[in-house]
C-alpha cells in the first residue's frame, strides 16, 4: 500500500512539461491524466482499476461496514476545524471505534500529528484496511454492488462485481501481510515558487522496484 504526497513535484504527461504537484493531474485531466502521471512518477507501474472516493462517499463506506476498530497510536488527536456534525473531534491513544463522520475526521489530522502529513497518510491506509478487513470479515464484501449503491455519486470504480468478488476470493487472507510503503523526499521552493515535495530519481526507483517485485513484473 503506498500513498504518494499531494504536494509531490512531477510533470504531467498530456498537459505540458513544467513541474506540477501531483494532485493537480486530477484537476487537469481527471481519472485519466491522474493515472498516467502516476505511472510515470514510479517508472512505468501499471494501474489496472481506481476507485474514485469523495469525502461523502467515504463516510458513507465506514458507515456501510458498520464502522470500523482501530488502534490510534497517539494521544490527543485533534481535528482543529469543526465536523460537519459541528463537534470537534479528539481522539487518544489506544483502541478506538469509528463511525463515518469520526473515520472522516480521524483520517484528515495533521497539524496536531507530530508526523503531519506522513501521519495522515498512515492512519488513511489504517482505515482503508479496516474497511476491507470488516467487509471481508462480515461477508458484506458478496454484497458490495449494495454498498456502491448506497454510496451513490460519491464514488466511482471501474470494477465489475466480478473483479471484486473474484480479488475477494483470491486475496481474502493477505490482510494480515499488507506492505507500507512511504515516499521519502524533501520539501523545497523552486525558484521562489510554490512549495513542493521533491522526490529523488534514486527514490522513485526504490519505490518502482518494490512494487514491480510485489507485482511480479520483471
Amino acid at each position: 500500500m503506498l500513498s504518494i504526497p499531494r504536494d509531490t513535484k512531477t510533470t504531467i504527461p498530456g498537459y505540458d512539461s513544467n513541474p506540477h504537484k501531483i494532485n493537480a493531474a486530477y484537476a487537469y485531466g481527471g481519472v485519466k491524466m491522474t493515472d498516467a502521471t502516476t505511472t510515470q512518477f514510479l517508472n512505468g507501474i501499471p494501474f489496472n482499476y481506481y476507485i474514485k472516493i469523495n469525502m461523502e462517499g467515504f463516510r458513507d463506506l465506514v458507515n456501510a461496514v458498520g464502522g470500523v476498530d482501530v488502534v490510534n497510536d497517539k494521544d490527543g488527536l485533534t481535528l482543529a476545524s469543526q465536523s460537519s456534525e459541528g463537534n470537534k473531534k479528539v481522539f487518544n491513544k489506544g483502541k478506538i471505534h469509528l463511525n463515518g463522520e469520526d473515520a472522516l475526521a480521524y483520517v484528515r489530522i495533521r497539524k496536531s500529528d507530530a508526523e503531519g502529513d506522513f501521519g495522515r497518510q498512515k492512519r488513511q491506509q489504517q482505515v482503508m484496511s479496516a474497511v476491507a478487513e470488516k467487509a471481508l470479515s462480515t461477508g458484506l464484501i458478496w454484497r458490495f454492488d449494495g454498498i456502491l449503491n448506497a454510496i451513490g455519486d460519491n464514488i466511482q470504480t471501474d470494477f465489475t462485481m466480478n473483479d471484486i468478488t473474484r480479488i475477494a476470493k483470491d486475496y481474502r487472507n493477505t490482510l494480515s501481510n499488507v506492505e507500507n510503503l512511504q515516499v521519502k523526499g524533501e520539501g523545497s521552493r523552486i525558484d521562489g515558487g510554490p512549495w513542493y515535495y521533491v522526490v529523488s530519481d534514486a527514490e522513485r526507483a526504490r519505490l518502482h522496484d518494490e512494487l514491480a517485485e510485489n507485482l511480479g513484473m520483471k
